[in-house]
């Protein structure tokens, strides 16, 4: 999300600037959907391994 937030991108080649703002504004979208998966995730799994330690 970091490059995604400064309108970059790295497609193999180095940093570059992504001069479209319709594909910067998407690849933020996506940067932040992404996060916000993640987040879920890793709360849902914490709280799965937090009920089964009550359980073991």
């Amino acid at each position: 999300m970091a490059l995604a937030a400064r309108g970059a991108c790295d497609l193999g080649a180095g940093i570059q600037q992504i001069e479209d703002d319709n594909m910067r504004q998407a690849l933020k979208k996506q940067a932040r959907q992404v996060w916000w998966e993640a987040l879920g995730m890793a709360l849902a799994l914490t709280l799965l391994t937090f009920l089964l330690s009550l359980v073991v």
